[in-house]
């Protein structure tokens, strides 16, 4: 055997054997679909069977009825917020769930008065195991209605500046904004009911805010009533004909990049014609191969 033949052997072997191991290592980036460990949103995905989408563009504002999930830790470009605008605009739902990210720049775009503060809400008496995971007991009329009795967040932040009519959460009057991050409230800092979840008509459609992205990882979905919270959450437009997880604006590990595109080969590579168009390739290869050993041999 030449040795040419043996370095395209061992070549083709590594890269089988690394792209099966980019799609079957677990992946451990926050807020991935792909993760089945803590800090994934696999079981999120699974349940609500949120669709990923790597680019805003993916969103049409000519639909109705569709919901796009927004964890934004990577901004948006002015284009990109247009297309949300409009979608929301002619009859969608954006569900906008933001503790320390970007979604300002979604409210602002959007013309909307309310805005995440960044400041980390602890409450060191209700709380699920520790100050850090306040538990939310204080629903708008239309939700005390239903099932949900409490939900639990987990290093959330809060919303300010959102009237009476659009609140749908608050949490408790023990809790408090520990601006400094010392984990104790001082003197300054402020204390009382802080709005944790709101909605706004806009347009045709919704616009709904969570001042917590990780009320949707995999440890957290199943707190208290965090599913059913979800659930009314996403159908406060009606029931959804497809829901969108933007996927291009979470942070991503090498992995989940690698991950990604991987999908996207496979999914080309599923295509009927390009499996036509390979088979004709390695025929072709194949019997130019037979015909030159032919050559040489015979």
């Amino acid at each position: 055997m030449r040795n040419s033949s043996l370095v395209m052997i061992v070549i083709g072997i590594i890269v089988v054997v690394s792209l099966l191991g980019v799609l079957f290592y677990p992946s451990i980036g926050d807020f991935m679909e792909s993760n089945r460990a803590w800090n994934g949103i696999h079981n999120f995905a699974k349940d609500f069977k949120a669709e990923n989408s790597d680019s805003v563009v993916n969103i049409s504002p000519n639909t109705q009825q569709e919901v796009f999930v927004s964890i934004p830790y990577i901004d948006y470009s002015p284009e990109e917020l247009e297309l949300i605008r409009e979608f929301v605009s002619n009859g969608n739902l954006l569900l906008l769930l933001n503790d320390f990210g970007y979604g300002n720049s979604i409210l602002e775009h959007m013309g909307l008065e309310a805005r995440f503060n960044n400041s980390l809400l602890l409450d060191p008496l209700f709380n699920y195991k520790n100050q850090y995971l306040p538990r939310i007991t204080d629903f708008s009329a239309e939700i005390v209605g239903t099932e949900i009795e409490a939900i639990t967040l987990n290093h959330a932040s809060t919303l300010i500046d959102v009237g009476e009519s659009h609140i749908l959460a608050v949490s408790s009057p023990t809790s408090f904004l520990d601006d400094n991050g010392n984990g104790f409230q001082d003197e300054d800092e402020p204390s009382g009911s802080f709005t944790v979840a709101a909605e706004y008509d806009y347009g045709k459609g919704k616009v709904v805010l969570v001042s917590d992205s990780s009320i949707t990882i995999n440890t957290m979905v199943g707190y208290n009533n965090n599913y059913e919270f979800l659930n009314y959450l996403i159908n406060l437009n009606g029931t959804p004909d497809k829901i969108i997880l933007d996927r291009a604006h979470i942070t991503k590990t090498p992995l989940d990049v690698s991950k990604i595109n991987t999908e996207k080969i496979m999914a080309i590579l599923n295509n009927n014609y390009v499996i036509l168009g390979m088979t004709a390739l390695i025929f072709i290869f194949t019997t130019a191969y037979a015909f030159r050993k032919e050559e040489v041999f015979g």
